[in-house]
């Protein structure tokens, strides 16, 4: 991800924070997600680890699994399982 790309993504999650009404764990999340991203560099796909997640948003596999849902119900990112043992494919959608 180049640097201007990350730019307008922080630019555009800042702008719906209060839309809609994230808690800081929701916002520790994406960031966790964007910079284990950006530092993955220019890729098709992007796989992070849940203990990765974890490290990196200071949270519980409990609260992962709920921040994560909720961003992906805002369409703020996708992510696709795969299977037991394997890291998730995540995009930022906005």
């Amino acid at each position: 991800m180049d640097e201007i790309t990350f730019i307008n993504k922080i630019d555009k999650f800042n702008k719906l924070i209060d839309d809609y009404g994230l808690k800081a764990t929701s916002i520790s999340l994406f960031y966790a997600i964007l910079y284990l991203i950006k530092i993955q560099g220019k890729k098709d796909k992007y796989y992070i680890r849940n203990s990765e997640l974890e490290i990196y948003s200071g949270m519980g596999s409990i609260s992962l699994s709920t921040n994560r849902d909720l961003l992906k119900q805002y369409e703020i990112i996708d992510y696709k399982s795969n299977g037991h043992g394997s890291a998730p494919e995540y995009i930022i959608l906005i």
